[in-house]
């Protein structure tokens, strides 16, 4: 089986600060046939985290 073209979640680092919270989008994943994901990594962690989210297309804003 291949991997689906789309991937089914977005693979967000995310930052704390004292108050907050900065997130930055760093790759994708995709579901495999045997329940796992594969993870693509455009950049490596800035935080201690890596959260996945799950993937929706963005809109851009109306006019």
């Amino acid at each position: 089986m291949s991997t689906p073209k789309k991937p089914a979640f977005r693979a967000v680092s995310v930052r704390r600060y004292k108050d907050r919270e900065s997130f930055s989008d760093i790759g994708a994943a995709w579901p495999t046939a045997k329940g796992g994901f594969t993870v693509r990594l455009n950049a490596l962690p800035v935080g201690d985290t890596i959260l996945l989210l799950p993937f929706t297309e963005r809109r851009k804003a109306d006019p």
